[in-house]
């Protein structure tokens, strides 16, 4: 038995799948195959979640074929009496239309549980001696308003317990006429094809009936075929009614015996998942490989835009002056008392982080460590943004579902890439403000590895170099010069010279190892959250239609719930 919720689920990732084959441009009958067979396991699925015993129920008889046929002629002849409105118009029937010869009423609620309230009609017929059952009236399925409705025969196809194909003589070879069967044969459900309109030849006819049956797969010993002759028009009912062949016709359809029960219907069910799985989700498949290839490309040029990052950036003592800072800012640790007074009163003025500090005393621009920073950074990514729509671009170009999918994100990209562009500035300085107590902790460090050696802590408080030095960071706070020069006065030259002597000068060169580093750590993790989210969502966010958005997740968990009913 399927578990109610299994089916639901299943049944709901059917119906998915089914809207956007809608929005599909049709591919040689590939989307119409689709979505006949995918409601035909909707409404299976639908039956087995609302309903739980079939061995009470009426037979339902799905009355199918091409315009013209005499559809609703037969529907009349089965009922044994004129319920069907029959018209010489092609494509007069355009609903589902359930003739309900049952005294339970239980039968009604159920069909309305699997329909729903609009999506079929319901008439109550007298029954005779034939047996209970459900005769369905359909619409055609050749004519060209046909694609409105052609579902609907998938419906009532997937609810029946024999199908009744009616055929002209001229119809019987028709595309449209075998593409229906072909869908419907997996199900294992009684067919019987009967022959209207018959004048002549009726044995010919018959014979190239079963040929085409065999053909097409089916057991044409298994497939009776009865030939209804030519009727004058006018009365054609009452032509027919009385005629030994209708007589065998409604002996054969309606009977007990052709009744599905559960096990059956299951086997019906997963053989048609068996037939058409693959050609479901062979779109969905082509949709996951563009989406696999576009995370691919968008990490393939972040790499690249960290790798210059680091060639250009982390790597050029020249450029990189975090842990010039971290230097700079050990000096304020080191607190010589002769200049406690004119760096306090500094500090007063502004407050650490340096690079706040210079912003806002050179006239509110980036110049210090944020300058060059943050010039390299937004130079990397208008690179890699660029490198990334001329991808998008050669994606575009495959003719199937992943180009679809290409060209909904070539549609969406430019756009998003303008935003990505305008808002990293702000980012950038987030990050660089959040980088601040990074730098703190370098300078922190050095400072107690100065404690640990006294002697070289008192010397740098003791020297001449300690005041020149303060001068220094007293410039630098003004706004008086920048980091990377101040770097280069005598002062700092020597204190710098002093410290990289012995252990402290090897630890030195640990803390920068380790602040660059947290840095690049830091810069990975931006551009990450800034970029890398954002384009691989791009398409999820837009609201093209024809993509089906199903992500692999989803598919394992559909293929997982296929596993538990069919196993």
């Amino acid at each position: 038995m399927i578990e109610s919720s299994t089916a639901g689920l299943l049944g709901a990732f059917t119906r998915r799948l089914a809207s956007t084959y809608r929005d599909l441009t049709d591919d040689g009958g590939r989307r119409d195959r689709a979505l006949m067979t995918l409601t035909l396991a909707e409404t299976m699925l639908e039956e087995h979640r609302v309903w739980e015993s079939y061995d009470d129920l009426p037979v339902h008889v799905a009355v199918v074929g091409p315009t013209q046929a005499g559809k609703s002629t037969v529907v009349n002849l089965l009922l044994g009496r004129q319920l069907a409105e029959a018209s010489p118009l092609a494509a007069f029937t355009r609903e589902l239309t359930g003739f309900i010869q049952c005294r339970d009423v239980r039968e009604e609620n159920r069909i309305r549980a699997i329909f729903g309230e609009d999506g079929v009609r319901l008439e109550s017929a007298p029954q005779d001696d034939g047996g209970e059952a459900v005769v369905w009236d359909t619409p055609d399925f050749d004519s060209h308003l046909s694609h409105g409705y052609r579902a609907l025969i998938a419906r009532v196809g997937a609810l029946a317990d024999v199908i009744v194909l009616v055929v002209s003589k001229e119809k019987y070879a028709d595309l449209s006429v075998w593409e229906t069967l072909d869908a419907l044969r997996p199900l294992g459900r009684r067919l019987v094809v009967c022959l209207n309109k018959v004048s002549s030849d009726q044995e010919v006819l018959s014979d190239a009936v079963h040929e085409r049956l065999r053909d097409a797969g089916w057991d044409r010993e298994g497939v009776p075929v009865i030939v209804l002759p030519h009727a004058p028009d006018g009365d054609v009912y009452g032509a027919l009614s009385r005629t030994e062949e209708v007589s065998g016709l409604r002996r054969l359809v309606i009977d007990p015996a052709h009744r599905c029960d559960h096990n059956r219907r299951l086997r019906g069910l997963c053989a048609l998942f068996e037939r058409n799985w693959d050609d479901w989700l062979r779109p969905v498949v082509a949709e996951l490989g563009a989406a696999h290839d576009w995370q691919r490309d968008v990490d393939r040029k972040l790499d690249e835009a960290m790798t210059i990052y680091e060639e250009q950036y982390l790597d050029q003592v020249s450029h990189n002056s975090a842990f010039k800072q971290a230097v700079l800012q050990l000096l304020e640790l080191l607190e010589i008392p002769a200049l406690a007074g004119p760096l306090s009163r500094a500090r007063n003025v502004l407050t650490w982080p340096m690079r706040k500090l210079t912003g806002l005393f050179d006239g509110g621009g980036e110049r210090g460590r944020g300058d060059t920073e943050t010039e390299i950074l937004k130079d990397v990514m208008e690179h890699a943004l660029l490198a990334l729509h001329a991808e998008i671009v050669r994606g575009s170009e495959d003719t199937g579902q992943a180009g679809a999918w290409w060209r909904a994100l070539n549609r969406a990209y430019p756009g998003a890439a303008e935003q990505l562009k305008s808002a990293f500035g702000d980012q950038i300085r987030q990050y660089q403000v959040a980088f601040e107590p990074e730098i703190e902790e370098a300078a922190r460090s050095l400072y107690e590895r100065l404690e640990e050696n006294p002697v070289m802590l008192n010397t740098l408080r003791a020297s001449r170099v300690g005041a020149d030095t303060a001068g220094v960071i007293f410039a630098i706070k003004t706004g008086t010069v920048g980091i990377a020069d101040a770097l280069l006065t005598p002062a700092m030259l020597s204190l710098t010279s002093m410290m990289t002597e012995g252990a402290v000068g090897q630890y030195m060169e640990t803390v920068r190892d380790k602040l660059l580093e947290r840095q690049r750590a830091r810069v990975q993790e931006m551009l990450t959250l800034s970029f890398r989210g954002t384009l691989l969502d791009i398409v999820n966010n837009t609201s093209v239609a024809g993509l089906f958005r199903i992500d692999g997740l989803e598919l394992e968990e559909a293929m997982q719930m296929r596993k538990e009913i069919c196993g």
